[in-house]
């Protein structure tokens, strides 16, 4: 019998799990918020002891909650990719962390423009331009807080963070070397092309190493504060995408994942690094998979859960969030296809993959005194499941991928009428696993994998594979979707950014 243990360090919640590798069970599960601090217009910060204490917490708490300890033997890591801690040459913060998502380096990244080339860029790191990565955050400190840079000698990712905190070894996984804007992913190394552009040494950056190999044992600090046992071994985890796609099964080409959270991403497996022009010019990412051997194409659609958050509280106003999501749904539900007529750009947070445009916005259009909020509502998600299809449709055509099978994880997978929508807009099968950890659950098959328990990534995914939730195009809403999308959408969408564009330029 042996237990698993898998943590994710996520942007608002932060969970641990143990998963039983004999029977695919999880035995134990704790959920906490992720300590943070706003100091600013989006500006967040994260103190890297409170994340320790809270990791540390999160695993006694389920170390403690199963009467198995003994038989734990090994963890792993997922976090939130582009934060990282700075630490001096005691290995003490020089500085909190920088929240991924934070707003401040945009600054460095019109600085980073002027330096480095997109397509040099892409070429070299799979990463399209972008404010959030890991060398625009270092470019940051040097150039405001110089102080904390001249004493700083390492930078470790959130994930690989907690892991050298459990057993003093210090490494990256590959798949979050991948968000850094500092990794050559064709030759899996530190690229000192983009380290001198940013004039930040490649030697602060630990090895980069696959996801699931093991680092060592357990220290005996660290199990004074876990409660884990002496034997357990600590594996190398990964970024929370690409954990979550392990633990979906997404790790082969014939299986697209679909996460919608905040922003809806879609990631899709190759078996080589795509750093092609054409790959480029979709502004999808290309990064190292946490499956061995393996890569991924990951793009997103922006501001999906806000979109929907913000629609939900005008419709249902004064009610739980959670409570008014179901009703903005079941609003959907009584319009018919097509809305009557109404369309809605959801542009809230501007365009992302295939054709980024951040200037571009949200809007309704084609309302009229006979529509009701359930049109609105309705017209949302077809907007919504639109831009999905857009960018499927890049990305299989880009890469060459068979027609996948789509599989769907987050928050938005919760709802039913919103896969069928999908399958029917985009004319794929929708599956909905049952395993909903996400990040956790991929870190504890990882850990699973780096002692040794699964010998690939496709044994590890057999362990809690589960009969899944499938949703099924159905033909004559598929026929009639392919030609309001065609004739209908698309020209809207580019008609309305060429509008945004030229009243940005004004």
């Amino acid at each position: 019998m042996t237990l698993l243990v898998g943590i994710d360090i996520g942007t608002t919640n932060s969970k641990a799990i143990i998963l039983d590798a004999e029977t695919g069970q999880t035995i134990a599960s704790a959920e906490t918020p992720t300590p943070a601090t706003r100091v600013g217009p989006e500006q967040v910060e994260h103190d890297p002891e409170a994340i320790w204490t809270m990791a540390a917490g999160l695993i006694h708490t389920v170390v403690t909650a199963t009467d198995r300890p003994q038989e734990i033997a090994g963890i792993a890591v997922s976090s939130v990719g582009e934060a990282g801690v700075f630490l001096d040459a005691a290995d003490r913060p020089v500085y909190p962390i920088i929240a991924w998502h934070d707003g401040r380096t945009i600054e460095q990244e019109i600085l980073w423009q002027q330096r480095i080339s997109p397509e040099r860029q892409f070429a070299i790191t799979g990463l399209p331009p972008g404010h959030i990565f890991t060398l625009l955050k270092l470019m940051w400190l040097q150039s405001h807080r110089p102080e904390a840079f001249a004493r700083l000698r390492r930078w470790l990712s959130v994930a690989d963070y907690i892991a050298w905190r459990l057993c003093g070894v210090p490494a990256i996984s590959t798949s979050q070397a991948s968000r850094t804007l500092a990794f050559d992913v064709g030759r899996l190394c530190w690229s000192e092309e983009m380290c001198a552009a940013a004039n930040v040494s490649p030697a602060i950056f630990p090895e980069p190493l696959p996801a699931g190999q093991v680092l060592g044992p357990v220290s005996a600090t660290a199990r004074s504060e876990t409660g884990l046992p002496a034997h357990t071994q600590v594996v190398t985890g990964g970024h929370d995408h690409v954990c979550a796609a392990l633990a979906a099964g997404a790790f082969r080409s014939e299986v697209v994942l679909d996460s919608t959270g905040t922003t809806e991403a879609l990631l899709a497996t190759v078996e080589r690094p795509y750093l092609n022009e054409s790959i480029r010019r979709l502004e999808l990412c290309c990064g190292c998979h946490v499956a061995p051997g393996q890569y991924y194409l990951l793009g997103g659609v922006l501001g999906v859960g806000p979109l929907v958050d913000h629609l939900a509280a005008a419709i249902a106003p004064g009610l739980p969030l959670a409570e008014a999501r179901n009703r903005l749904t079941e609003q959907a539900r009584y319009s018919e296809p097509g809305a009557r007529g109404v369309w809605v750009l959801p542009f809230l947070a501007g365009a992302g993959s295939p054709d980024r445009d951040p200037e571009a916005s949200a809007a309704i259009m084609g309302l009229r005194e006979h529509h009701t909020w359930s049109d609105v509502a309705r017209a949302t998600f077809e907007g919504l499941c639109y831009e999905m299809r857009t960018l499927l449709e890049a990305m299989i055509a880009g890469a060459g991928i068979p027609r996948p099978v789509i599989r769907a994880v987050g928050g938005g997978a919760a709802n039913d009428f919103w896969l069928q929508l999908k399958a029917d807009m985009t004319g794929h099968v929708v599956e909905r696993p049952l395993a909903r950890e996400g990040g956790a659950l991929g870190a504890a098959l990882l850990a699973g994998m780096g002692i040794g328990l699964f010998p690939d990534a496709e044994a590890a995914y057999a362990c809690v594979a589960t009969e899944p939730t499938r949703f099924i195009p159905d033909s004559a809403a598929q026929a009639y979707y392919e030609e309001r999308y065609r004739s209908g959408y698309l020209p809207l969408s580019r008609a309305a950014r060429r509008i945004d564009r030229l009243q940005a330029s004004r």
